[in-house]
Order: structure tokens, then sequence, then C-alpha cells
């Protein structure tokens, strides 16, 4: 299995909009990726700007596509402007095994 972590913070004035689109960037992913097997999204709730995405894919590649659907790359146009800061990171996911 192959995780990604995205860690963003969202400017200010954009916070509750930014979450609604991720929420459905999640619901999106789920429904129309069979090789997504989980996006879990989590608000900071210390910091209404911060906020923690962890997905699951079967493969590196099926992250590939997600990174290519029509519905991330309208989301990602939708949603530049509102970012401040934005961190990735990659794993190979070692428990629970599948």
């Amino acid at each position: 299995m192959f995780v990604v972590t995205v860690l963003w913070k969202a400017k200010p004035d954009q916070a509750s909009a930014f979450a609604q689109r991720l929420v459905v960037q999640a619901r999106n992913s789920l429904a129309n990726e069979p090789n997504c097997l989980q996006f879990d999204v989590a608000a900071d709730p210390d910091d209404p700007t911060c906020y923690f995405l962890y997905e699951v894919y079967r493969a590196p590649s099926d992250f590939d596509a997600h990174l290519s659907s029509d519905h991330f790359l309208k989301f990602a146009a939708e949603t530049e402007a509102m970012v401040d800061e934005k961190t990735i990171r990659l794993y190979h996911r070692v428990a629970p095994e599948t």
C-alpha cells in the first residue's frame, strides 16, 4: 500500500471555504477512484487554518492517476490561491499488512 500525507495551511480568510473543498475532494476521490482506499481529512483544533490529509492507495501509480484525474485538477485550480503552505510526504505502509 502507498500512503500520502498532506499538511495544508490555508489563508485565514479562506480556511472555511478551503475545508469545504477538501471534504468534497475526499468524497470524489473515494467515489471515483477504485484504488483510493482511504482519504481522511483532519482539522487542527487549535489552528483553524491547518488541515491534514491521510490518503491510502494500492500503489504509487494509483496516486499518479489521482493527480491527473479531472476532479483533482479542478480542486487544485480552485484552491491554489486559498493556501499559504503545503507539505506532501509519501510512504509505503508497513502495517496493517493487506
